[in-house]
């Protein structure tokens, strides 16, 4: 967990640091949607609620224009997007149930208490709230949900995985941090971190 994280099991929203005031914000990634025709480019570019931008894939080459929505900043497309080009539904930039890492973008709304609010550029897991460092290693949480269950994992003797959507993730814990020496400081740690 000290290093790069599985997309496929990244939530759509995650509790970062905020650079502002360096308390829990919250991030939310951006829904993008290929912009099918030539002759809606236009339309795009004029809506308020988009950011067009231009995806060249390498490994597929393939390139298009897509429409970037910030739900975190907007609203819920559903209830906020009207009067789309003749093909499109707000739907289509709705989270989906799982999210799946679309056109290599780290990008997303940053939201917080103290005002805050803009696009942001992830650089997880540096960006993650509730992370914790033990023996030069770092255990960090997408949100306070999953460093709850990390906590509860921890402080287990139990350690087999429950059925969850953070199972896959349980099973990577490093070692450092399941330790029985390092149990009583860890689960301290993560205590802290869920109190603040």
């Amino acid at each position: 967990m000290s290093g790069p994280y599985d997309w496929f099991l990244m939530p759509h929203v995650l509790d970062v640091r905020c650079p502002s005031c360096r308390g829990c914000a919250r991030f939310e990634h951006v829904e993008v949607v290929r912009i099918a025709r030539k002759i809606d480019l236009d339309w795009f570019r004029e809506s308020a609620w988009f950011e067009v931008r231009f995806f060249r894939r390498r490994h597929v080459g393939e390139s298009h224009w897509g429409a970037l929505y910030f739900a975190g900043l907007s609203g819920p497309p559903t209830t906020t997007i009207r009067d789309l080009p003749v093909g499109y539904t707000p739907d289509q930039w709705a989270h989906r149930r799982t999210w799946e890492r679309s056109h290599d973008l780290d990008l997303g709304s940053l939201t917080c208490a103290c005002g805050v609010r803009s696009k942001h550029t992830l650089d997880w897991p540096s960006d993650a709230y509730f992370q914790l460092e033990h023996r030069l290693e770092v255990l960090w949480a997408f949100h306070r949900e999953h460093a709850a269950m990390l906590r509860e994992h921890i402080a287990g003797t139990d350690r087999r995985p429950r059925r969850s959507r953070y199972g896959a993730l349980m099973r990577r814990i490093p070692s450092t941090f399941l330790e029985a020496k390092a149990r009583t400081t860890v689960v301290r740690k993560l205590d802290r971190l869920l109190r603040a």
